[in-house]
């Protein structure tokens, strides 16, 4: 909960003000006591679009407007506290719900909805920000509207999106039929929903019938369920705050049996789920234009329809920080930070994201993947998070270059605002940012770094992948589950590689069953340019695979050797080889290659759901590498964040890297968690294998690595 400023009322409609609870598009909440004492979430409008009427709807899963008017201040609306997680914050932390749990839901909301609809309302900006969960059933907040015609209707549209959402962690975008990972069972009754002539979708009443329209206990997964009783044991307070963001004193919370009827006025605390933008509605406009004012009334920039461009983003000597982000709902601004309000680990402040990344040297292509699905997460989290705070992101183009990344990092260090930075991209950049970091004690999650040449020197940075010593670790059981299994393996370490062919090579000697396999070790010099000679070594020794640790040129360079001698059997590669440019330069006889590396293919990977035909109708095309985990990272980055402040904590960015290091994130890519150093310690797996196949490389599927070995 952020202080009163100078400019707040000390009172709106006979109730006290306490704090600001946070703002929205829609509105500014403020924590309110009664004269009766009762604490509400008083939501002051900034823009209404309909005059407040007073009418109360009674529903079990209906949060009411239990007051509200206008005054000199504006229009207000009161509502009661519940204390369970917004539904975008529970399938962060836990995932998509599963299809009972879905079905469930969506028969409860349906029922809410009926009643609105019965009483001549609608709820007009349904989106999943505004579910809050509750053991007993889902809670529907912000429900006070006139009925406008075909309303009703849109309130269905709404309601499938919602499932949609909950069933598979994203909305539909502007096309209802992107429903790829719906279960079965539910996508009849989806499809309905989102069907785009509203005549032919179901009623409120119609859609309660058919899913359940009320479920009561045990309707959510164990695991969320006990969070919720967890959040429901930490009494809220009201003036010396100390608990989380929406809370009142102890003492003044109502016992259980007394909160079961949800028809009387008596409510005892704050709604969770009352910040947040409206909800899209069928026929929406889309995002704003470039160069006009957003909703906010600020100028956007040019929306980020690909990758930003040098000119308009990044232009490091001059300080250029600016992208701007456009979902098919709305314009979402992504901008340098100015103008900032609210205390310094205030909820309702505005906090940047730093970006550190390479979007125009050698890695390029991992920059862009990581730039647009962390734009894809904070697009969403923005749109339906109900967020108690406001999102920037910064973003740094280090072009692959060490004295570059040094100055990105510390431009970013520098603003204060900035309280976490994903990157850098590269491992030949990662130790000059991550020194710039660690003194600036800035907490970095990096994603596609492999190693770090002085690791233990920076606890401020967290990895989001295994090391290349564990993925190197999984080629043995690469080779091994093959159809025909290599009793000889050929280990070229390439020193034109330096350390990632050496973790390479290392870890696969060292996982490599010495009993059925023979090694057959060989170091080729920095700047080799002839492998014909160590190709014939090889194939002397009667060599039935090769590992190679080096870059692509060099892989290219072995695999046409390969190719010229008549050699047939498998090669792999690690991810440093893993480039357009080996496929250019090997031709053909990059055929058949095969390669390890730290990211999956969200195209192929049934595991990802529906992320890439998300990202396809963002921007274009394919998601290019690391883009899936760039989602996760901003993602979690996001829940710790929420998680300090509902700790009662202020948002600074020790807090937020100490929140990091205990959470667990279920992943779109991978579950996340780090251990005590910082390294990755997630469930994952060690690795995702590729193969080349018709000039591309097609994903195979993750490895895992052996369970004893060496590691970087």
């Amino acid at each position: 909960m952020e202080p009163l400023r100078p400019s707040d009322p000390p009172r709106i409609g006979g109730c006290r003000l306490l704090g600001r609870l946070g703002e929205g598009s829609t509105g500014l909440v403020y924590l309110a006591r009664s004269v009766g004492g009762t604490l509400l979430a008083l939501k002051v409008l900034h823009r209404p679009r309909r005059p407040y009427r007073g009418q109360a709807v009674h529903h079990p899963f209906l949060v009411p407007v239990v007051g509200g008017g206008t005054d000199e201040n504006g229009t207000w609306m009161a509502y009661p506290y519940e204390p369970g997680p917004a539904l975008p914050l529970a399938v962060a932390a836990h995932g998509p719900l599963p299809r009972r749990s879905v079905r469930a839901l969506g028969g409860m909301l349906a029922g809410a909805l009926g009643a609105l609809h019965a009483a001549g309302l609608t709820h007009g900006g349904l989106h999943p920000g505004k579910v809050l969960l509750a053991a007993d059933g889902p809670r529907l907040t912000d429900t006070a509207g006139p009925v406008v015609r075909g309303d009703e209707a849109s309130d269905i549209f709404a309601l499938g999106q919602v499932l949609v959402y909950a069933a598979t962690g994203r909305t539909p975008y502007d096309d209802p039929a992107e429903l790829a990972d719906v279960p079965r069972s539910l996508l009849e009754v989806l499809q309905a929903c989102l069907d785009p002539d509203p005549a032919l979708r179901p009623v409120a009443r119609e859609l309660s019938e058919e899913l359940g329209g009320n479920q009561g206990e045990g309707w959510l997964p164990p695991a969320l369920t006990a969070e919720i009783a967890a959040r429901a044991q930490h009494a809220p307070v009201g003036e010396g705050h100390t608990g989380g963001p929406h809370g009142v004193q102890a003492g003044e919370r109502q016992a259980p049996h007394q909160r079961r009827g949800r028809h009387s006025r008596g409510y005892d605390a704050v709604g969770s789920g009352l910040v947040g933008p409206p909800a899209p509605r069928p026929g929406a406009a889309g995002p704003t234009e470039p160069g006009t004012a957003a909703a906010g009334g600020e100028p956007t920039a040019e929306p980020a329809t690909g990758t930003p461009t040098r000119r308009g983003l990044i232009a490091l000597a001059a300080g250029g920080l600016v992208v701007a982000g456009g979902t098919a709902f709305g314009a979402w601004l992504v901008r340098r930070s100015k103008g900032r309000t609210g205390a310094p680990g205030a909820a309702g402040a505005r906090w940047t994201i730093g970006l550190h990344v390479d979007l125009s040297g050698p890695q390029a292509r991992y920059g862009r993947g990581q730039y647009r699905g962390i734009t894809m997460a904070l697009e969403e989290l923005n749109e339906h998070g109900n967020l108690p705070f406001q999102l920037e992101l910064a973003v740094h183009d280090d072009v692959g270059d060490p004295p570059s990344a040094a100055r990105a990092a510390a431009e970013l260090a520098a603003d204060p605002a900035v309280l976490m930075v994903i990157g850098p991209t590269g491992d030949a950049v990662a130790d000059s940012a991550a020194r710039v970091y660690q003194d600036a004690a800035l907490p970095v999650l990096s994603l596609s770094v492999g190693n770090l040449a002085h690791r233990a020197d920076y606890p401020v940075l967290l990895h989001g992948r295994p090391g290349t010593g564990t993925t190197g670790l999984a080629i043995p059981g690469c080779l091994a589950a093959g159809e025909h299994p290599p009793a000889r393996i050929g280990l070229v370490d390439d020193r034109a590689a330096d350390t990632h062919s050496w973790l390479i090579t290392r870890a696969v000697s060292g996982a490599v069953d010495r009993t059925r396999v023979a090694l057959v070790p060989r170091v080729l010099p920095a700047g080799t340019e002839d492998f014909a000679p160590v190709t014939a070594e090889l194939l002397a020794e009667g060599v039935d695979a090769v590992v190679y640790g080096g870059l692509p040129d060099g892989a290219a360079r072995l695999a046409l050797a390969l190719r010229a001698a008549g050699w047939s059997g498998t090669a792999i590669a690690g991810e440093a080889a893993m480039d357009p440019l080996f496929l250019s330069d090997a031709g053909e006889a990059a055929e058949g290659w095969r390669f390890v590396a730290g990211h999956t293919d969200p195209a192929s990977d049934t595991r990802a759901g529906g992320f890439a035909p998300v990202h396809r109708r963002r921007f274009g095309e394919d998601p290019e590498p690391y883009a899936a985990e760039g989602y996760d990272a901003a993602r979690m980055v996001v829940i710790a964040m929420q998680r300090t402040l509902e700790e009662g904590e202020s948002l600074n960015r020790a807090n937020v890297l100490r929140r990091l290091r205990i959470l667990t994130y279920n992943g779109v890519a991978r579950p996340l968690a780090f251990d005590r150093a910082g390294d990755y310690a997630g469930t994952g797996p060690a690795a995702y294998q590729y193969e080349v196949e018709a000039g591309r490389f097609r994903f195979l599927g993750p490895v895992a690595a052996p369970t004893t070995g060496s590691d970087e």
